[in-house]
Protein backbone atom coordinates (compact mmCIF):
# COMPACT_ATOMS: atom_id res chain seq x y z
CA UNK A 1 0.00 0.00 0.00
CA UNK A 2 1.26 3.57 -0.23
CA UNK A 3 1.34 3.66 3.78
CA UNK A 4 3.35 0.70 3.65
CA UNK A 5 5.75 2.50 1.19
CA UNK A 6 6.13 5.88 2.64
CA UNK A 7 6.98 3.84 5.53
CA UNK A 8 9.68 1.64 4.18
CA UNK A 9 10.94 5.09 2.10
CA UNK A 10 11.24 7.42 5.44
CA UNK A 11 13.15 3.67 7.41
CA UNK A 12 15.70 3.58 4.27
CA UNK A 13 16.40 7.59 4.70
CA UNK A 14 16.66 7.26 8.19
CA UNK A 15 19.38 4.42 7.53
CA UNK A 16 21.26 6.53 4.96
CA UNK A 17 21.35 9.20 7.14
CA UNK A 18 22.61 7.26 10.29
CA UNK A 19 24.95 5.39 7.38
CA UNK A 20 26.41 8.86 6.46
CA UNK A 21 27.27 9.94 10.11
CA UNK A 22 28.94 6.67 10.99
CA UNK A 23 31.19 6.86 8.05
CA UNK A 24 32.73 10.14 8.86
CA UNK A 25 32.77 9.32 12.30
CA UNK A 26 34.84 6.52 11.00
CA UNK A 27 37.01 8.62 8.93
CA UNK A 28 37.50 10.61 11.50
CA UNK A 29 38.91 7.54 13.76
CA UNK A 30 40.85 6.12 10.82
CA UNK A 31 42.50 9.24 10.43
CA UNK A 32 43.30 9.84 14.33
CA UNK A 33 44.45 6.50 14.43
CA UNK A 34 46.99 6.86 11.47
CA UNK A 35 48.61 9.98 12.95
CA UNK A 36 48.82 9.17 16.17
CA UNK A 37 52.01 7.32 17.81
CA UNK A 38 50.56 3.90 17.56
CA UNK A 39 49.17 4.32 14.55
CA UNK A 40 52.94 5.15 13.28
CA UNK A 41 54.66 2.94 15.12
CA UNK A 42 52.55 -0.35 13.21
CA UNK A 43 53.37 1.67 9.68
CA UNK A 44 56.65 1.61 11.08
CA UNK A 45 56.62 -2.04 11.56
CA UNK A 46 54.82 -2.66 7.84
CA UNK A 47 57.67 -0.66 6.27
CA UNK A 48 60.31 -2.89 8.27
CA UNK A 49 58.80 -6.15 7.01
CA UNK A 50 59.00 -4.43 3.55
CA UNK A 51 62.66 -3.66 3.98
CA UNK A 52 62.08 0.09 3.53
CA UNK A 53 64.52 1.36 5.70
CA UNK A 54 63.49 5.38 4.73
CA UNK A 55 59.90 5.24 4.86
CA UNK A 56 60.35 3.09 8.37
CA UNK A 57 62.80 5.65 9.58
CA UNK A 58 59.92 8.38 8.87
CA UNK A 59 57.33 6.83 10.36
CA UNK A 60 59.46 5.69 13.67
CA UNK A 61 60.48 9.47 14.27
CA UNK A 62 56.85 10.18 14.60
CA UNK A 63 56.14 8.07 17.11
CA UNK A 64 55.96 9.54 20.81
CA UNK A 65 58.76 7.31 22.98
CA UNK A 66 56.61 8.18 25.80
CA UNK A 67 53.71 6.51 24.16
CA UNK A 68 55.81 3.86 23.00
CA UNK A 69 56.64 2.92 26.38
CA UNK A 70 52.94 2.79 27.14
CA UNK A 71 52.13 0.77 24.20
CA UNK A 72 54.55 -2.09 25.45
CA UNK A 73 53.81 -2.15 29.21
CA UNK A 74 50.32 -2.95 28.39
CA UNK A 75 50.88 -5.47 26.53
CA UNK A 76 53.03 -6.97 28.96
CA UNK A 77 56.23 -6.58 27.14
CA UNK A 78 59.55 -4.73 29.48
CA UNK A 79 60.43 -1.48 27.51
CA UNK A 80 63.59 -1.74 26.42
CA UNK A 81 65.23 -0.13 23.03
CA UNK A 82 66.16 -3.83 22.23
CA UNK A 83 62.33 -4.27 21.43
CA UNK A 84 63.33 -2.47 18.13
CA UNK A 85 66.46 -3.85 16.64
CA UNK A 86 64.62 -6.24 14.50
CA UNK A 87 63.27 -2.39 12.61
CA UNK A 88 65.18 -2.09 9.05
CA UNK A 89 66.62 1.13 9.70
CA UNK A 90 69.91 2.85 9.11
CA UNK A 91 72.51 3.53 11.93
CA UNK A 92 71.90 6.91 11.55
CA UNK A 93 68.48 6.82 12.11
CA UNK A 94 68.98 4.20 14.44
CA UNK A 95 70.92 5.85 16.66
CA UNK A 96 68.84 8.98 16.53
CA UNK A 97 65.77 7.05 17.88
CA UNK A 98 67.59 4.96 20.45
CA UNK A 99 68.59 8.22 22.17
CA UNK A 100 65.32 9.74 22.48
CA UNK A 101 63.80 6.41 23.29
CA UNK A 102 66.76 6.06 26.07
CA UNK A 103 65.77 9.56 27.50
CA UNK A 104 62.13 8.69 28.22
CA UNK A 105 62.96 5.26 29.60
CA UNK A 106 64.71 6.85 32.75
CA UNK A 107 62.11 9.41 33.51
CA UNK A 108 59.11 8.79 35.81
CA UNK A 109 55.87 8.01 35.19
CA UNK A 110 53.11 10.27 36.32
CA UNK A 111 51.51 9.28 39.95
CA UNK A 112 48.17 8.64 37.77
CA UNK A 113 49.97 6.60 34.83
CA UNK A 114 51.38 4.16 37.80
CA UNK A 115 47.87 3.98 39.87
CA UNK A 116 46.22 2.70 36.41
CA UNK A 117 49.32 0.07 35.69
CA UNK A 118 49.05 -1.27 39.30
CA UNK A 119 45.42 -1.72 38.63
CA UNK A 120 45.30 -3.16 35.43
CA UNK A 121 48.40 -5.40 36.85
CA UNK A 122 46.41 -6.34 39.62
CA UNK A 123 43.55 -7.13 36.81
CA UNK A 124 45.34 -9.27 34.81
CA UNK A 125 47.27 -11.49 38.02
CA UNK A 126 43.33 -12.18 39.60
CA UNK A 127 42.38 -13.41 35.51
CA UNK A 128 45.66 -15.24 34.99
CA UNK A 129 45.14 -17.54 38.17
CA UNK A 130 41.28 -18.20 37.09
CA UNK A 131 42.59 -18.99 33.37
CA UNK A 132 44.97 -22.00 35.27
CA UNK A 133 42.44 -22.74 38.11
CA UNK A 134 40.93 -26.61 37.33
CA UNK A 135 38.99 -27.09 40.67
CA UNK A 136 35.50 -25.57 40.52
CA UNK A 137 35.63 -24.92 44.14
CA UNK A 138 38.37 -22.62 44.26
CA UNK A 139 36.87 -21.53 41.10
CA UNK A 140 34.41 -20.15 43.17
CA UNK A 141 36.45 -17.97 45.47
CA UNK A 142 38.69 -16.85 43.13
CA UNK A 143 35.92 -15.42 41.19
CA UNK A 144 34.10 -13.86 44.42
CA UNK A 145 37.80 -12.14 44.54
CA UNK A 146 37.68 -10.59 41.11
CA UNK A 147 34.21 -9.28 41.42
CA UNK A 148 35.54 -7.83 44.62
CA UNK A 149 38.82 -6.72 42.56
CA UNK A 150 36.63 -5.47 39.33
CA UNK A 151 34.25 -3.32 41.34
CA UNK A 152 36.91 -1.44 43.29
CA UNK A 153 38.71 -0.80 39.87
CA UNK A 154 36.09 -0.08 38.16
CA UNK A 155 34.97 2.82 41.24
CA UNK A 156 37.89 3.77 41.16
CA UNK A 157 37.93 4.89 37.04
CA UNK A 158 34.47 6.17 36.94
CA UNK A 159 35.10 8.57 39.21
CA UNK A 160 38.24 9.69 37.66
CA UNK A 161 36.96 9.88 34.78
CA UNK A 162 33.70 12.11 35.74
CA UNK A 163 35.90 14.50 37.53
CA UNK A 164 38.99 14.81 34.66
CA UNK A 165 37.31 13.45 31.77
CA UNK A 166 39.46 10.37 29.78
CA UNK A 167 43.47 10.26 30.57
CA UNK A 168 45.78 10.60 27.45
CA UNK A 169 48.26 8.01 27.55
CA UNK A 170 51.15 10.06 29.19
CA UNK A 171 48.34 9.74 32.35
CA UNK A 172 48.09 5.85 31.81
CA UNK A 173 45.01 6.08 29.21
CA UNK A 174 45.97 3.01 27.77
CA UNK A 175 45.81 1.29 31.00
CA UNK A 176 42.42 2.58 31.77
CA UNK A 177 41.15 1.28 28.80
CA UNK A 178 41.47 -1.98 29.12
CA UNK A 179 39.45 -1.51 32.97
CA UNK A 180 37.18 0.15 31.36
CA UNK A 181 36.62 -3.38 28.87
CA UNK A 182 35.92 -5.04 32.17
CA UNK A 183 33.43 -2.28 33.52
CA UNK A 184 30.69 -3.46 31.33
CA UNK A 185 27.40 -1.63 32.10
CA UNK A 186 29.68 1.82 31.95
CA UNK A 187 30.75 1.20 28.54
CA UNK A 188 28.13 3.48 26.78
CA UNK A 189 29.88 6.19 29.11
CA UNK A 190 33.10 5.21 28.17
CA UNK A 191 32.90 4.78 24.64
CA UNK A 192 32.12 8.13 23.36
CA UNK A 193 35.26 9.28 25.02
CA UNK A 194 37.26 6.67 23.69
CA UNK A 195 36.55 7.46 20.24
CA UNK A 196 37.71 11.05 20.91
CA UNK A 197 40.90 10.43 22.35
CA UNK A 198 41.25 7.92 18.90
CA UNK A 199 40.68 11.06 16.91
CA UNK A 200 43.26 13.13 18.73
CA UNK A 201 45.91 10.02 18.41
CA UNK A 202 45.87 9.33 22.19
CA UNK A 203 43.98 5.76 22.17
CA UNK A 204 44.62 2.32 20.40
CA UNK A 205 42.08 1.04 17.71
CA UNK A 206 42.08 -2.52 19.42
CA UNK A 207 40.73 -0.96 22.40
CA UNK A 208 38.12 0.78 20.16
CA UNK A 209 37.08 -2.05 18.43
CA UNK A 210 36.70 -4.26 21.68
CA UNK A 211 34.74 -1.67 23.99
CA UNK A 212 32.69 -1.61 19.87
CA UNK A 213 32.33 -4.98 19.66
CA UNK A 214 30.70 -5.40 23.70
CA UNK A 215 28.64 -2.68 23.24
CA UNK A 216 27.11 -4.26 20.38
CA UNK A 217 26.88 -8.06 20.52
CA UNK A 218 27.05 -7.30 24.76
CA UNK A 219 23.70 -8.73 25.05
CA UNK A 220 22.81 -11.18 27.95
CA UNK A 221 21.63 -14.31 27.15
CA UNK A 222 17.67 -12.93 27.81
CA UNK A 223 18.61 -10.75 24.73
CA UNK A 224 19.66 -13.02 22.40
CA UNK A 225 16.57 -15.31 23.43
CA UNK A 226 14.09 -12.64 22.81
CA UNK A 227 16.10 -11.75 19.21
CA UNK A 228 15.77 -15.68 18.35
CA UNK A 229 12.23 -15.83 18.79
CA UNK A 230 10.99 -13.11 17.35
CA UNK A 231 12.92 -13.03 14.07
CA UNK A 232 13.60 -15.90 11.28
CA UNK A 233 16.00 -18.06 11.67
CA UNK A 234 17.71 -21.55 11.02
CA UNK A 235 19.65 -23.30 13.79
CA UNK A 236 22.07 -26.15 13.13
CA UNK A 237 23.10 -28.63 16.07
CA UNK A 238 27.33 -28.07 15.69
CA UNK A 239 28.11 -29.65 18.89
CA UNK A 240 30.72 -32.03 17.30
CA UNK A 241 33.60 -28.93 17.62
CA UNK A 242 33.14 -29.47 21.46
CA UNK A 243 35.04 -32.76 20.48
CA UNK A 244 37.13 -31.46 17.81
CA UNK A 245 35.30 -32.93 15.08
CA UNK A 246 33.92 -30.52 12.11
CA UNK A 247 30.16 -31.06 11.80
CA UNK A 248 28.26 -33.00 9.34
CA UNK A 249 25.74 -29.96 9.15
CA UNK A 250 28.23 -27.20 6.92
CA UNK A 251 26.60 -27.76 3.74
CA UNK A 252 23.62 -27.03 4.88
CA UNK A 253 24.82 -24.22 6.60
CA UNK A 254 26.83 -22.46 3.54
CA UNK A 255 23.31 -22.64 1.54
CA UNK A 256 21.57 -20.94 5.14
CA UNK A 257 24.45 -18.17 4.91
CA UNK A 258 23.78 -17.68 1.30
CA UNK A 259 20.56 -17.58 1.55
CA UNK A 260 20.19 -14.90 4.47
CA UNK A 261 23.57 -12.93 3.88
CA UNK A 262 24.17 -10.66 5.17
CA UNK A 263 23.99 -12.38 8.06
CA UNK A 264 24.13 -12.02 12.07
CA UNK A 265 24.91 -15.20 13.54
CA UNK A 266 24.39 -16.40 17.05
CA UNK A 267 26.43 -19.44 18.58
CA UNK A 268 23.76 -21.16 21.94
CA UNK A 269 26.07 -23.23 24.63
CA UNK A 270 24.00 -25.93 26.40
CA UNK A 271 25.66 -26.57 29.46
CA UNK A 272 24.49 -27.46 32.80
CA UNK A 273 26.62 -25.09 35.59
CA UNK A 274 29.48 -26.81 38.06
CA UNK A 275 29.28 -25.23 41.27
CA UNK A 276 27.62 -21.85 39.88
CA UNK A 277 30.36 -21.98 37.10
CA UNK A 278 30.23 -22.71 33.36
CA UNK A 279 32.43 -25.91 32.48
CA UNK A 280 36.42 -24.72 31.42
CA UNK A 281 36.35 -26.62 28.04
CA UNK A 282 35.25 -23.34 26.74
CA UNK A 283 37.99 -21.56 27.85
CA UNK A 284 40.33 -24.41 26.86
CA UNK A 285 39.12 -24.09 23.19
CA UNK A 286 39.64 -20.28 23.48
CA UNK A 287 43.24 -21.21 24.63
CA UNK A 288 44.13 -24.12 22.40
CA UNK A 289 43.04 -21.76 19.38
CA UNK A 290 45.60 -19.47 19.78
CA UNK A 291 48.40 -22.19 20.41
CA UNK A 292 46.94 -23.55 17.42
CA UNK A 293 46.13 -21.20 15.18
CA UNK A 294 44.39 -21.99 11.81
CA UNK A 295 44.85 -25.81 12.73
CA UNK A 296 42.38 -25.33 15.10
CA UNK A 297 38.46 -26.89 14.91
CA UNK A 298 36.63 -23.37 15.60
CA UNK A 299 39.17 -21.60 13.02
CA UNK A 300 38.85 -24.37 10.33
CA UNK A 301 34.86 -23.76 11.11
CA UNK A 302 34.71 -20.42 10.50
CA UNK A 303 36.64 -20.17 7.62
CA UNK A 304 35.02 -22.73 6.28
CA UNK A 305 31.47 -21.08 6.76
CA UNK A 306 32.99 -17.46 6.19
CA UNK A 307 33.12 -17.89 2.25
CA UNK A 308 29.49 -18.47 2.35
CA UNK A 309 28.85 -14.64 2.18
CA UNK A 310 30.71 -11.69 0.76
CA UNK A 311 29.79 -9.78 3.41
CA UNK A 312 31.39 -10.00 6.96
CA UNK A 313 29.73 -12.04 9.75
CA UNK A 314 28.26 -10.21 12.23
CA UNK A 315 29.45 -10.50 15.26
CA UNK A 316 32.14 -13.95 14.27
CA UNK A 317 32.63 -17.32 15.23
CA UNK A 318 34.07 -16.56 18.97
CA UNK A 319 31.22 -14.86 20.83
CA UNK A 320 29.64 -17.59 22.16
CA UNK A 321 25.88 -17.01 24.52
CA UNK A 322 25.80 -19.54 27.95
CA UNK A 323 22.67 -20.98 28.06
CA UNK A 324 22.37 -22.96 31.50
CA UNK A 325 20.16 -26.23 31.86
CA UNK A 326 19.46 -28.34 34.66
CA UNK A 327 21.25 -31.49 32.56
CA UNK A 328 21.94 -33.54 29.48
CA UNK A 329 24.95 -33.12 27.42
CA UNK A 330 26.78 -30.24 26.69
CA UNK A 331 25.53 -29.05 22.71
CA UNK A 332 26.63 -26.23 20.95
CA UNK A 333 23.74 -24.46 18.50
CA UNK A 334 24.35 -22.45 15.37
CA UNK A 335 21.76 -19.76 14.84
CA UNK A 336 21.38 -18.04 11.48
CA UNK A 337 19.63 -14.99 10.81
CA UNK A 338 19.40 -12.58 8.12
CA UNK A 339 21.23 -9.21 9.37
CA UNK A 340 18.72 -6.66 7.69
CA UNK A 341 15.71 -8.08 8.86
CA UNK A 342 16.73 -7.72 12.50
CA UNK A 343 14.57 -5.18 14.30
CA UNK A 344 14.38 -2.59 11.50
CA UNK A 345 11.28 -1.57 12.96
CA UNK A 346 13.77 0.06 15.76
CA UNK A 347 15.35 2.68 13.08
CA UNK A 348 15.67 5.60 15.62
CA UNK A 349 15.33 9.09 13.73
CA UNK A 350 18.17 11.68 14.07
CA UNK A 351 16.48 13.21 16.61
CA UNK A 352 16.56 10.27 18.60
CA UNK A 353 20.21 9.44 17.84
CA UNK A 354 21.40 12.49 18.75
CA UNK A 355 19.72 12.38 21.87
CA UNK A 356 20.90 8.84 22.98
CA UNK A 357 24.45 10.07 21.58
CA UNK A 358 23.82 13.57 24.20
CA UNK A 359 22.95 11.40 26.93
CA UNK A 360 25.83 8.67 27.11
CA UNK A 361 28.54 11.36 26.94
CA UNK A 362 26.84 14.24 29.53
CA UNK A 363 26.45 12.42 32.50
CA UNK A 364 26.42 15.57 34.95
CA UNK A 365 23.74 17.37 32.52
CA UNK A 366 20.71 17.33 32.05
CA UNK A 367 19.60 15.99 28.61
CA UNK A 368 16.20 15.98 27.33
CA UNK A 369 13.60 15.39 23.94
CA UNK A 370 11.23 18.38 23.91
CA UNK A 371 9.18 18.55 20.51
CA UNK A 372 11.37 18.62 17.73
CA UNK A 373 14.74 19.71 19.84
CA UNK A 374 16.77 18.15 22.52
CA UNK A 375 17.29 20.48 25.63
CA UNK A 376 20.89 20.09 27.30
CA UNK A 377 20.84 21.94 30.55
CA UNK A 378 23.64 22.77 32.88
CA UNK A 379 23.40 24.31 36.20
CA UNK A 380 25.12 26.94 37.14
CA UNK A 381 26.77 25.42 40.39
CA UNK A 382 28.49 22.84 38.23
CA UNK A 383 29.01 25.42 35.46
CA UNK A 384 29.99 28.77 36.30
CA UNK A 385 32.12 30.67 39.25
CA UNK A 386 29.77 32.09 41.48
CA UNK A 387 27.61 35.13 40.82
CA UNK A 388 30.10 35.29 36.92
CA UNK A 389 29.74 34.72 33.49
CA UNK A 390 33.12 32.54 34.11
CA UNK A 391 32.93 28.87 33.24
CA UNK A 392 34.63 26.74 36.08
CA UNK A 393 37.88 24.95 34.63
CA UNK A 394 35.95 21.93 36.16
CA UNK A 395 33.60 21.86 33.35
CA UNK A 396 35.68 22.64 30.37
CA UNK A 397 36.31 18.60 29.96
CA UNK A 398 32.74 18.32 29.60
CA UNK A 399 32.37 21.15 27.08
CA UNK A 400 34.47 19.06 25.24
CA UNK A 401 32.65 15.92 25.11
CA UNK A 402 29.61 18.33 24.14
CA UNK A 403 31.30 19.52 21.17
CA UNK A 404 32.36 15.88 20.17
CA UNK A 405 28.90 14.71 19.98
CA UNK A 406 27.92 17.93 18.42
CA UNK A 407 30.13 18.04 15.47
CA UNK A 408 28.94 14.61 14.74
CA UNK A 409 25.75 16.33 13.40
CA UNK A 410 27.21 18.80 11.82
CA UNK A 411 23.95 20.08 10.48
CA UNK A 412 22.23 20.64 13.84
CA UNK A 413 21.19 24.65 14.84
CA UNK A 414 20.88 25.32 18.71
CA UNK A 415 20.44 28.12 21.24
CA UNK A 416 22.45 28.46 23.88
CA UNK A 417 20.10 30.33 26.71
CA UNK A 418 21.11 31.82 29.54
CA UNK A 419 18.47 31.87 32.68
CA UNK A 420 18.74 33.36 36.21
CA UNK A 421 16.49 33.52 39.57
CA UNK A 422 14.82 36.98 40.48
CA UNK A 423 17.90 37.97 43.36
CA UNK A 424 19.26 41.67 42.68
CA UNK A 425 18.17 43.82 39.77
CA UNK A 426 16.65 42.95 36.66
CA UNK A 427 19.59 44.81 34.42
CA UNK A 428 22.43 42.44 36.07
CA UNK A 429 20.42 39.31 35.50
CA UNK A 430 19.90 40.31 32.01
CA UNK A 431 23.84 41.29 31.58
CA UNK A 432 24.77 37.84 33.92
CA UNK A 433 22.29 35.40 31.73
CA UNK A 434 23.47 37.09 28.65
CA UNK A 435 27.42 36.93 29.99
CA UNK A 436 27.11 33.01 30.33
CA UNK A 437 25.24 32.62 27.58
CA UNK A 438 28.17 34.21 25.13
CA UNK A 439 30.91 32.46 27.53
CA UNK A 440 29.40 29.11 26.74
CA UNK A 441 29.34 29.71 23.30
CA UNK A 442 33.41 30.99 22.63
CA UNK A 443 34.18 27.99 24.63
CA UNK A 444 31.82 25.64 21.86
CA UNK A 445 33.83 27.37 19.26
CA UNK A 446 37.09 26.67 20.62
CA UNK A 447 36.07 22.96 20.72
CA UNK A 448 35.46 23.18 17.21
CA UNK A 449 31.88 24.27 16.55
CA UNK A 450 31.16 26.81 14.00
CA UNK A 451 30.30 30.26 15.28
CA UNK A 452 27.59 30.67 12.44
CA UNK A 453 25.69 27.03 14.26
CA UNK A 454 24.83 29.06 17.33
CA UNK A 455 22.34 31.83 18.96
CA UNK A 456 23.37 33.17 22.22
CA UNK A 457 20.02 34.61 24.39
CA UNK A 458 20.04 35.85 27.76
CA UNK A 459 16.41 35.72 29.43
CA UNK A 460 17.27 37.16 33.29
CA UNK A 461 14.70 35.40 35.62
CA UNK A 462 11.74 35.61 32.74
CA UNK A 463 11.45 32.09 32.26
CA UNK A 464 11.71 30.12 35.74
CA UNK A 465 11.48 26.05 36.03
CA UNK A 466 10.63 26.80 39.80
CA UNK A 467 9.64 28.74 42.46
CA UNK A 468 11.87 31.47 43.33
CA UNK A 469 10.90 31.58 47.01
CA UNK A 470 12.90 28.76 47.96
CA UNK A 471 16.97 27.98 47.83
CA UNK A 472 16.47 24.49 45.78
CA UNK A 473 14.18 26.66 43.55
CA UNK A 474 15.90 29.23 42.98
CA UNK A 475 19.24 27.39 42.44
CA UNK A 476 16.93 25.23 39.73
CA UNK A 477 16.42 28.50 37.84
CA UNK A 478 19.76 29.45 37.25
CA UNK A 479 21.25 27.81 34.20
CA UNK A 480 22.09 27.94 30.82
CA UNK A 481 19.80 25.71 28.31
CA UNK A 482 21.03 24.40 24.47
CA UNK A 483 17.90 24.34 22.69
CA UNK A 484 19.15 21.79 19.45
CA UNK A 485 16.96 21.51 16.05
CA UNK A 486 18.18 18.52 13.87
CA UNK A 487 17.08 19.64 10.44
CA UNK A 488 14.44 17.08 8.49
CA UNK A 489 16.45 16.10 6.09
Amino acid sequence: SSAQNDSLSLRKALFRQKNKLFEAEQALIRSGFRASSIGQFILADSFSRLKDSTATAAALMKVDPAHLIAYWEVQAIHPQTENLDYLSLNAADRKAYYSALSVELKKKRSAQYRAFSNMLEADQLQRSRMDTCRDSLQMYLLSRELALGDSVRAAALYSYVVKNGWPDINAGGLFAGILAIHDHPRHHFYFPKIKKMLIKGESDMELYRLMKYWISDGSSWEEVESVLKHNSKETFDISTLLSQQMPDAIPAILRSIRKFCPVKIYLQWDCKLEHGFYPNNMRELHRKSIVEGRQHIFTRFQNEIYQACSEEIDPGIWKVWAHPVESGEQKLWLHILAKNSIGVQEIKTPLENLFDDLSRALPTAQVRKEGDSVKVIYAELSTFELNSAVIKKSAYRTFEDFAYVLNLYGKTRFYIDGHTDNSGKPEWNEKLSTGRSVAAQVLLEKNGIDAERMTGRGFGPSFPVATNDTDPGRAANRRVEFVIYVPAD
